[in-house]
């Protein structure tokens, strides 16, 4: 737990409640290279720890706009076994069972990744069967 982070992100969800989630994340960084370490810094969260839970919040949000890059996502998962997209899709839905804002921003994220033209029909299938 950084505080730091979670006093930035507490800010960043002060913002979206102020000025909407769809405008604030225009603001954040959309490099390609963003998208795994975005990625571990939500494997790294708690998801029973209630107090951070505007972290899991912000960066979900910002998963959700890095899903969005107009390059195959296979080309940026740096895993040899290429897991990225069935590991985000994991973790968008053990999010879409939180109560609260974190399922919002988990929905926003799923629903980006599940409109890319490159995703894969199993992972598209495995999800409509979840």
């Amino acid at each position: 737990r950084d505080p730091k982070l979670h006093r930035l992100f507490q800010v960043v969800y002060a913002f979206c409640k102020v000025r909407g989630r769809k405008h604030i994340v225009k603001f954040f960084p959309n490099a390609a290279a963003d998208l795994e370490p975005v990625l571990r810094l939500l494997h790294r969260c708690d998801p029973a720890d209630h107090v951070t839970w505007e972290v899991r919040y912000g960066a979900l949000l910002w998963l959700s706009m890095l899903s969005l890059v107009p390059f195959d996502l296979s080309t940026i998962d740096s895993t040899a076994e290429g897991t990225l997209v069935p590991d985000m899709v994991r973790l968008c839905q053990a999010r879409l069972a939180d109560a609260g804002p974190t399922r919002d921003a988990a929905a926003m994220c799923v629903a980006g990744l599940m409109k890319r033209p490159d995703m894969d029909q199993t992972v598209l299938r495995d999800f409509m069967r979840w």
